[in-house]
């Protein structure tokens, strides 16, 4: 009953009280004498059946509860937070048993003393009577609830202003720690008008005659243009337009491909994953296509043919867009992707955005990456598998469905890339590349780990990643 547990539960059922029930349910330190009930020797804690009496020593038996015997089920949960014991009878909490519970190592205790006596033991392993589960959801929610409305310890001494109302000042430095923890989280992941209009709200809110006293960090010109910047290079990182990210990234943060070349190796792996994310889009959007225009003009092809394949529009409206874009810039004809495909639907393809000719732009990009990363990829095993992993989509009809390389095409893969880039610039201009609010997270993370190891019981009963964010 180790007191990193926070609480400790067991349930013993009796299936037979024997000839007298003299059957003691409880705890004790390793070290105990095992010759006696429960309760009978010191660092013994007990609730016999008998006579339902509490004992924790010699001479000390107390009324508790109402005796038991066969068929009852007897619960006994230690809550090492308060170091206090309770137990519970077929289900029902009977209330606290003891207080002031000692010992850092405690063992379930359960005594016989006449024939015939049998019982039953639950450590888990099947569902108990009482429901410990609602039990612990409630202490966890009482221990927040006195968190939450602990009295705040100011950092710093308060000023003569504090002197006169502590209070109004307390809560407003307070409100500012938090505005200024979610503004900096806004700022960090480029949410340019939604930390604007934060700062306008506070700002309106404030009141002139505590505020004065506390301040609030605004924002800027060159903090808002370095927010817009990295909100735009998140952006063409989700649109998957790696050639655009890398242009932004060398126009506004120059030195960031020096201090992180890791980073744009990663992203030059992307713009391959994107090259041939926009070939299989180009397939399977001709073969539906071409399914389209069979069924216009033909009635004899079969069932099988007329099953159009799933198509990802979104992709393919991205990489559309993208193209052009670029035909824009090249003087090209800017006429709708969709067209151009449809104005040659026998062909099933469109000669500058054909399957083909995506497929070999991606394997040409890929023998560059290979070529300049190959003797690298030599030195850095982590460079080298990865390089494997990308290269390996191309053994497979469609990639995107695989699961050895479906990953690479999944959302979350953009995200991570955007973020990780993210925390590169920051790093370049001597930020920090994680946000405060996280930074405190971790921390507080860290330290309850350590409590819990040291065995704080208060400290064991809290989750953070479940309790911080109901």
């Amino acid at each position: 009953m180790r007191p990193q547990c926070g609480i400790y539960y067991y349930e013993i059922e009796i299936i037979s009280k024997g000839v007298d029930g003299h059957i003691g349910i409880g705890f004790c330190w390793p070290f105990s004498k095992l010759n006696r009930l429960p309760g009978w020797e010191e660092h013994s804690w007990g609730y016999h059946g008998d006579d339902g009496h509490l004992f924790s020593g010699p001479s000390t038996s107390k009324q508790y509860g109402p005796k038991f015997g066969t068929g009852d089920v007897i619960g006994c949960g230690v809550d090492f937070r308060d170091r206090t014991a309770f137990y519970t009878k077929n289900g029902v909490y009977l209330g606290t048993a003891f207080t002031k519970v000692v010992g850092d190592s405690l063992y379930p205790f359960v005594g016989f003393k006449t024939t015939g006596e049998r019982i039953k033991a639950n450590f888990g392993n099947m569902e108990y009577m009482f429901d410990i589960k609602q039990y612990i959801r409630a202490e966890r929610r009482h221990t927040l609830d006195t968190l939450f409305s602990t009295t705040q310890v100011l950092p710093k001494p308060m000023s003569v202003k504090a002197q006169i109302m502590p209070s109004a000042l307390a809560t407003a430095e307070s409100q500012d720690v938090m505005n200024a923890l979610v503004l900096d989280y806004l700022d960090y992941y480029g949410y340019e008008n939604t930390s604007n209009s934060l700062k306008s709200t506070i700002l309106s809110l404030k009141d002139p005659l505590v505020d004065k006293h506390t301040s609030i960090a605004l924002p800027n010109d060159k903090d808002s243009a370095d927010a817009c910047h990295r909100k735009d290079i998140r952006r063409s990182v989700m649109i998957g337009d790696m050639d655009k990210v890398i242009e932004q990234c060398e126009a506004f943060y120059p030195g960031l491909w020096e201090s992180s070349p890791q980073m744009l190796f990663h992203i030059r792996c992307q713009g391959f994953v994107e090259l041939i994310r926009a070939a299989q889009e180009e397939l399977e959007s001709s073969q539906h296509l071409s399914y389209s225009y069979d069924s216009d003009s033909m009635d004899t092809e079969s069932e099988e043919t007329k099953t159009p394949l799933k198509r990802n529009s979104s992709l393919e409206r991205e990489y559309c867009e993208k193209r052009r874009r670029k035909d824009n810039e090249d003087g090209q004809s800017t006429k709708p992707y969709r067209e151009k495909l449809s104005s040659n639907a026998l062909d099933n393809t469109c000669e500058s955005v054909s399957f083909s000719s995506l497929l070999k732009d991606a394997m040409v990009y890929g023998e560059k990456l290979q070529k300049h990363y190959g003797t690298v990829a030599v030195l850095n095993p982590k460079a080298s598998q990865e390089l494997r992993t990308l290269f390996s989509v191309l053994a497979y009809e469609d990639p995107t469905k695989e699961e050895a390389v479906s990953f690479l095409f999944d959302i979350s893969q953009k995200e991570k890339l955007a973020s990780d880039l993210n925390a590169a610039i920051l790093v370049l201009q001597n930020q920090h590349a994680t946000p405060s609010i996280e930074r405190l997270f971790a921390q507080l993370t860290t330290t309850i780990s350590e409590l819990v190891l040291e065995g704080s019981g208060k400290a064991a009963i809290i989750r953070p990643h479940r309790d911080c964010f109901l």
